[in-house]
């Protein structure tokens, strides 16, 4: 369990997390630091550059990232926000782009089966954050160069296998339980 051991062993009073496949910018860990001042916000993250076979994926930009659609589905985008834009609140983080207060994290904790599965156990973090009542905030500056190891295109931006969009699908209505 990853992210539980991690947690475990941070003695600062933010802890950053990133993937295995991605590669911080040099000023990351600055960038979201900057956006701690404010008691209220638990958690701070930023924007990916998706890369897959070493090719970096292009794609428009948006306006609204990390946010629970009303019918209770989310979306993430996080690799489409443009990194000049000023930071902003959402609902979530991105898993490889993301730094919560180390107290804030330790008292809401890391689901061990949404740790250990892959998918959406970040979604699980922030939902619970908030429910705290803590802001989290994504600064577009805040950037990570993310390779998508051992996927495809067609895993990342078209129809999973089945067995992962199973996976998926547990753990999200696992999550918002």
């Amino acid at each position: 369990l990853p992210v539980i051991v991690g947690l475990r062993e941070v003695s600062g009073d933010v802890a950053a997390l990133t993937d295995d496949d991605a590669e911080p910018y040099p000023d990351w860990l600055e960038r979201l630091e900057r956006n701690y001042g404010s008691s209220d916000v638990g958690g701070v993250g930023g924007s990916l550059e998706e890369y897959v076979e070493e090719k970096r994926i292009e794609l428009p930009g948006i306006d609204r990232v990390g946010y629970l659609k009303w019918f209770g589905d989310y979306y993430g985008g996080f690799h489409r926000v443009a990194p000049t834009r000023p930071p902003f609140e959402v609902n979530f983080l991105r898993g490889a782009n993301m730094s919560y207060r180390t107290s804030v994290w330790r008292e809401v904790g890391v689901d061990p089966i949404l740790n250990r599965a892959d998918y959406h156990f970040e979604v699980d973090i922030g939902l619970r954050v908030r429910r705290k009542g803590f802001r989290i905030l994504c600064d577009p500056a805040a950037r990570v160069r993310h390779f998508n190891a051992g996927r495809t295109l067609q895993t990342v931006y078209g129809t999973p296998p089945p067995d992962l969009m199973m996976r998926r699908s547990h753990n999200f209505a696992y999550a918002m339980s």
